[in-house]
């Protein structure tokens, strides 16, 4: 069942079945870049691959095997190449004009561009580090708040529905950020309907089913349950609010005496984790929300273009020159010139040539690869280049909290508790009718009498 769940979230978010057997470690050991071509690679990889001359053969992750990059470079060339023959065509005498002078036209533009996008690369880095860190945050807060729950011996079907919804927010952080930022586009009308989106999110997460820690057998229930779930669906931050949630399920647990006194600094120390949980959700949010300012992106980009419009300029009047002064030296040409062009000159136009071909191809290639870089690196969930495997790490914090539970039955000395409970039948006891989670009681009764 985990595994078709799985498989949903990856046709939702655009990507392929990974291997099996790399799915469960896929961020425990460095990828070969060579050979593993999914996200966890563009994030978690072995660097010695890129030391040496093997640094050419990666293709997953690299822009160079990017089509963006390749076809405007053929766009350019095109450009360049008409440039030349216009220029063959009108000048009559190619040898009258220096060719090394046209190579100043985009040499002036070369230290804007450069420090625009080194700029903006620099905040784009910062802000995809920034949502890392927010994740990696959320996710230790989650761990932290049940190694605190055991240590304080909080039964399970207290602790469990607390470390359920803390790992939902997890998954509904993660399809938001997705939903955000990869709307699929209808092509005829160039709009989206995000209602529909929105559906096929709640569709996702209501089909995932987590394990119950602490259970003898493999029971699962499902992330959210269908009241949570209909109270999220009309929320603007579901991720957010669910913290809300656990953090009164934790002050209503101090109140009934399953946790130290609101006074305690113990509680005081869980709260901080809640509140350490929810800033993480809003570092996220405001990482993947908030980019960099929409005149300072697009003037940079227009720069960029601009720029490698003159060097295809450039590089079709200097080949335009020197095919012109050939042609004259060879009678050719479509006009004859007075003065003949001399050898020295000649050999002199074709080394410009030269020159101004690596000058002119390799200035558009970095720049534009640079502002594809810039791109993906400012939308970490729109682009599988630069995407954050969070869906990797939250199925690793799922295997984290079952396996901290099953430690807490090895022991070597006796469990600790603050408040000793009776013994809970399991789920599959229960009558049918009868709620397994949470459900808030209003001002009457405990927050154990809520639970089963």
């Amino acid at each position: 069942m985990l595994e078709a769940v799985h498989g949903r979230i990856r046709t939702f978010t655009g990507r392929p079945d990974p291997d099996p057997a790399q799915e469960e470690d896929a961020l425990i050991s460095p990828r070969d870049i060579l050979i593993d071509g999914d996200t966890a690679a563009s994030v978690n990889y072995s660097t010695r691959t890129l030391t040496d001359w093997q640094a050419f053969r990666v293709r997953s992750g690299s822009v160079w095997c990017r089509p963006e990059l390749w076809i405007m470079m053929f766009r350019l060339l095109l450009l360049a190449f008409a440039i030349s023959i216009v220029t063959v065509l009108v000048v009559p005498d190619p040898a009258s004009l220096k060719a090394s002078k046209f190579t100043a036209i985009s040499k002036f533009l070369n230290i804007i561009v450069g420090w625009m996008v080194g700029i903006h690369l620099s905040t784009s880095v910062t802000r995809w580090f920034d949502c890392v860190n927010g994740y990696l945050e959320l996710m230790d807060a989650i761990r932290n708040l049940q190694m605190q729950f055991y240590a304080l011996g909080l039964p399970d079907h207290l602790a469990n529905p607390v470390i359920r919804q803390g790992y939902a927010s997890g998954w509904l952080i993660y399809q938001s950020c997705l939903l955000e930022t990869k709307v699929n586009v209808d092509k005829k009308s160039h709009h989206s309907d995000r209602s529909i989106e929105v559906i096929e999110m709640w569709k996702v997460l209501s089909a995932k089913q987590v394990g119950v820690l602490g259970s003898d057998e493999e029971e699962t229930v499902p992330l959210l349950m269908a009241h949570e779930m209909a109270a999220l669906k009309k929320a603007r931050d579901p991720p957010a609010l669910i913290w809300m949630w656990v953090g009164c399920l934790i002050a209503r647990y101090a109140q009934d005496k399953w946790l130290p006194a609101m006074e305690s600094p113990v509680y005081g120390r869980i709260m901080n984790i809640v509140q350490d949980a929810y800033t993480a959700i809003r570092d996220v949010r405001t990482s993947c929300s908030v980019q960099s300012a929409l005149v300072y992106t697009h003037f940079m980009a227009t720069i960029v273009h601009i720029q490698n419009i003159l060097n295809a300029v450039c590089l079709g009047l200097v080949g335009g020159i020197g095919i012109g002064t050939w042609m004259v030296r060879r009678g050719y040409h479509i006009y004859e010139p007075e003065a003949h062009t001399s050898r020295q000159d000649f050999h002199q136009d074709f080394q410009n040539i030269a020159v101004t071909v690596m000058y002119c191809c390799l200035g558009p290639i970095m720049f534009q690869g640079l502002l594809l870089i810039c791109m993906d690196v400012s939308q970490p969930f729109d682009s599988k280049a630069s995407a954050i495997p969070v869906d990797h790490l939250l199925i690793q914090l799922e295997h984290d909290l079952k396996d901290c539970r099953h430690m807490i039955d090895h022991l070597p000395c006796e469990r600790p508790y603050f408040k000793k409970a009776p013994p809970r039948p399991s789920l599959k006891s229960l009558r049918p009718d009868t709620p397994a989670h949470p459900v808030f009681t209003g001002s009457s009764g405990t927050a154990a009498d809520a639970m089963v």
